[in-house]
């Protein structure tokens, strides 16, 4: 989806599901309306892909795909601002990673949650200097659960939980 200089999109209290395999899923100018209150943004394509393109404040987001081998998923250089709560959680019949890179400073509500888990064998890795840059995670709360890993190595972001972090 591409939303345009002067277009808007309103999601308001729907679901919206990205399953594109290719190119930039979502992009949005910097003059664009991106509206999803009460709603939740879904991206679950079965292939390496960019999630984003702009700076965009989301619902609730989720990254849920079925892989059947391991892929990356990249946000975008804009920030992103998760007013609901932010899921990482794969699902996969063979041992595959889904490795999310962070593209600029995620900010989830000081009372919502953000989980990265697996569902049957799939594992899933949230990396917050995916090259020379290191990005911030701040959220209410963390789960970390089985097969689930925020992988902060050789960085030096902030990662401010408000509430619990769970492991």
């Amino acid at each position: 989806m591409d939303i345009q200089d002067t277009s808007t999109y309103n999601g308001t209290g729907v679901t919206t599901t990205f399953t594109g395999t290719s190119g930039t899923l979502l992009t949005k100018a910097a003059g664009a309306g991106f509206t999803t209150t009460s709603a939740t943004t879904i991206f679950n394509p079965d292939a390496n892909v960019t999630l984003t393109s702009g700076t965009f404040t989301f619902n609730n987001l989720t990254l849920s795909p079925t892989i059947t081998a391991a892929h990356t998923y990249t946000f975008g250089s804009g920030a992103l601002t998760v007013n609901g709560d932010f899921t990482i959680n794969p699902t996969s019949s063979g041992s595959n990673l889904l490795t999310v890179n962070m593209g600029a400073d995620i900010t989830v509500g000081t009372t919502k949650t953000t989980t990265i888990q697996r569902t049957t064998s799939a594992t899933a890795t949230l990396i917050t200097k995916p090259s020379a840059t290191t990005y911030n995670l701040s959220t209410g709360n963390l789960t970390t659960s089985t097969g689930g890993t925020l992988d902060a190595t050789g960085s030096t972001s902030s990662i401010t939980v408000a509430g619990n972090w769970t492991n």
